[in-house]
């Protein structure tokens, strides 16, 4: 048996695990005393867990941002971690120089039946107050360091690259008066204030559920990836899945489902990234759920 050990955040991680225990049922249980497996989703709730040394601990590492790397805190992980697992080949090369266990590799599942492509995208537009000929660019990743928000200097999350987006978005809005932006997620202080002071327009829902983040996705003309450093992100599988146009920084999996045509090194290349949904669709499709769950679960769990 399988215990979860996850943040309870209500955002991506839970959706992830909620969907691994749909397709699992009877692999995991809520009581850890059970269980001869902990898998460590978040690694930074350690400190709340029971002692773990008589378990097989499999820990998650997302993703590494170097310039914020915290040794203290990886010594405890990997102290008590069996053996590792990460979801891109960046993050796997990365680890691997931090540690001598074991590490697997293996991107989560994408759900089809919680990620599609709908066709009623007028009517969607509608029912979120978009208007028909507005053009909406989406970001969904945090872009404030938490550590400034009580302070109100609401300074940028820099392995997020929103300093990057927020370049591209001027150049747009110098181009079209009818963009708009879509933010979702936690912690958009420094994009809001900044797109405030600019007088660009963009709509918040701060906290969504998978069904209302399929129908953002959906109505996005536009999703931009700009991050610096990142072990997904998650929104290139929901996009690719969804067939929504997408662009990216060559981070995490962008180089695994993305044309090489739709990656982009930095601001001044950008203008040079084209999507591409047939190849996103197409390498999107090997990770679907109903029939890679057995492998992820071979590679993570039964290594």
């Amino acid at each position: 048996m399988i215990y979860i050990a996850v943040a309870n955040e209500d955002w991506v991680c839970n959706h992830l695990v909620n969907e691994w225990k749909y397709y699992n049922p009877g692999k995991f249980s809520n009581n850890i005393q059970e269980c001869d497996k902990v898998w460590l989703v978040n690694d930074y709730i350690l400190n709340t867990l029971p002692d773990l040394s008589e378990k097989t601990v499999i820990t998650t590492i997302h993703h590494i941002d170097e310039e914020k790397f915290d040794e203290k805190q990886f010594k405890k992980v990997n102290n008590i971690t069996t053996y590792f697992h990460t979801i891109c080949q960046k993050t796997y090369d990365l680890l691997q120089q931090k540690t001598n266990k074991k590490i697997v590799l293996a991107p989560f599942p994408i759900d089809k039946n919680s990620y599609f492509e709908m066709n009623n995208k007028n009517e969607l537009r509608k029912k979120y107050k978009f208007k028909k000929d507005d053009f909406i660019i989406g970001s969904f990743q945090r872009d404030t360091e938490g550590d400034s928000i009580k302070s109100g200097q609401f300074l940028p999350k820099l392995s997020k690259g929103p300093d990057i987006f927020l370049k591209i978005i001027k150049e747009y809005y110098a181009n079209n008066k009818n963009l708009v932006v879509l933010l979702t997620g936690f912690r958009r202080n420094y994009l809001i204030k900044h797109f405030e002071k600019l007088g660009i327009r963009y709509q918040y829902f701060e906290k969504c559920s998978q069904d209302e983040m399929n129908e953002l996705l959906n109505i996005l003309d536009l999703y931009i990836v700009s991050s610096r450093t990142e072990g997904g992100p998650r929104t290139i599988f929901e996009c690719a899945i969804t067939k929504t146009n997408i662009v990216s920084t060559d981070v995490g999996i962008a180089s695994d489902i993305l044309a090489p045509e739709s990656i982009y090194q930095n601001v001044e290349e950008y203008c040079n990234a084209k999507p591409n949904l047939e190849v996103a669709y197409f390498n999107v499709l090997k990770y679907l759920a109903n029939t890679y769950m057995i492998d992820f679960n071979q590679k993570v769990f039964y290594s």
